[in-house]
C-alpha cells in the first residue's frame, strides 16, 4: 500500500507515495483531515450534517458522497494494482484505516509530548543524545499552527474543532521547544540552546518565556548587546501584535543585565562543560528575584566573583 503522509503542523500538506496531492474543493482534504486525527469511524448521518449543515439530510449524504468519491480517485491513481484503500467505508459509517501506511505529523509530535510530560532532567549520555534527537525531530516539524491559515466558513463544527486543536498542539509544542531547549542548556550547549530558542520564538513570537530565556543565554556568553537586543526585539513584537508592554519579570531581567557585568567575553560562543567556568556564576543565576534591586545584585555578582577567584 502506498504511503499517505499528512504534515499537519502548518498549511496542510498531503502526498500519497511521491505524489503531493491537490484537492478540488476544500471539504475533502477537511474531511480526510478530520478522519487521520480522530481515528476511529463515525457515522454517515453524523459527518454530512457537521460538514454540509446548510443541506438537508438528502443532499448533505449526496455531498458525503461525492467528497468520498474524489478521495478515492486521488488514492487510486497513486496506488498499485490491488492496494487496500485508506478509508474504511461502509453503508452507515466511515474512517480511516488505522492498520493502513499513514505518516502523521502529529503522531511523533504526541509520542514526544508523552515524555516530556513523565519530566525531564538530566541524563547519561546515550539517553541524553536519544532523546534530544526525538526532541528535534518533533520540534522541526512545526512549520506553523494546526492547518494554518485552513478554515471552511460554512462548518461551524469543523473551524471549532479546528480551534481547539490548534491550541492543544500548540501547547505540545510550548512544551517541547521548552524542553529542547533547558536539555541543551543543562549540557552546556549554549549555541545549541540558542538556536533551539530562536525557533521557538518564529513558532510562537509572542511567547515572552523564550525571550527571557534568550536574554538569559546571551548574556551567559558574555553578549550583553544581544540579550538586550532580544529584549528589545520582544518588547517592539508585544508591541505591534498586542498593544502591550513586556510583563514585569521581562522588564526586571532586562534592568539586571544593563547594570550587571557580563559573565564571558563575546567571543565564547559554546561552552564544553555542563556548568560555568571557575570564577563565573552559572548562567541561570539571573533567574533570581531581584525586582528593583539592581544593585544589591550587581554587589552579589561581585562577592561571588571574588570569592570564587580566591
Amino acid at each position: 500500500m502506498s504511503q499517505l503522509q499528512l504534515s499537519l503542523l502548518g498549511t496542510p500538506l498531503v502526498k500519497h507515495g511521491e505524489r503531493t496531492l491537490t484537492f478540488s474543493t476544500r471539504k475533502a482534504l477537511a474531511l480526510l483531515v478530520y478522519l487521520a486525527v480522530e481515528g476511529g469511524t463515525h457515522p454517515r448521518k453524523t459527518l454530512s450534517e457537521a460538514f454540509w449543515p446548510e443541506l438537508d439530510a438528502e443532499h448533505g449524504r449526496a455531498a458525503l458522497r461525492a467528497t468520498l468519491f474524489e478521495l478515492r480517485r486521488l488514492f487510486e491513481s497513486t496506488h498499485e494494482p490491488g492496494e487496500r484503500a485508506h478509508l474504511l467505508v461502509e453503508r452507515d459509517t466511515l474512517g480511516f484505516d488505522q492498520g493502513s501506511l499513514l505518516v502523521l505529523d502529529l503522531r511523533l509530535v504526541e509520542s514526544a509530548s508523552k515524555q516530556v510530560g513523565r519530566g525531564i532532567e538530566p541524563l547519561a549520555s546515550q539517553a541524553h543524545e536519544a532523546w534530544l534527537a526525538q526532541l528535534e525531530q518533533a520540534t522541526h516539524l512545526a512549520r506553523g499552527p494546526f492547518l494554518a491559515g485552513f478554515t471552511l466558513r460554512d462548518s461551524q463544527f469543523f473551524d471549532d474543532w479546528t480551534r481547539q486543536e490548534r491550541e492543544s498542539w500548540h501547547l505540545r509544542l510550548h512544551q517541547l521547544f521548552d524542553a529542547l531547549s533547558k536539555l541543551y542548556e543543562w549540557a552546556g550547549d549554549v549555541e545549541h540552546a540558542i538556536e533551539a530558542v530562536g525557533r521557538w520564538l518564529s513558532f510562537d513570537p509572542l511567547n515572552e518565556e523564550g525571550y527571557r530565556r534568550l536574554m538569559r543565554l546571551r548574556f551567559s556568553q558574555g553578549d550583553r548587546v544581544g540579550a538586550l537586543r532580544a529584549y528589545a526585539r520582544g518588547r517592539a513584537v508585544l508591541a505591534d501584535e498586542l498593544q502591550v508592554e513586556p510583563e514585569p519579570e521581562t522588564v526586571a531581567l532586562a534592568k539586571r543585565i544593563r547594570h550587571t557585568a557580563p559573565f564571558q567575553s563575546p567571543q565564547v560562543r559554546h561552552l564544553q562543560q555542563p556548568h560555568a567556568l571557575p570564577g563565573q556564576p552559572p548562567p541561570n543565576l539571573l533567574d533570581g528575584p531581584f525586582l528593583g534591586r539592581t544593585a544589591e545584585f550587581g554587589t552579589l555578582i561581585e562577592c561571588y566573583q571574588r570569592a570564587q577567584a580566591g
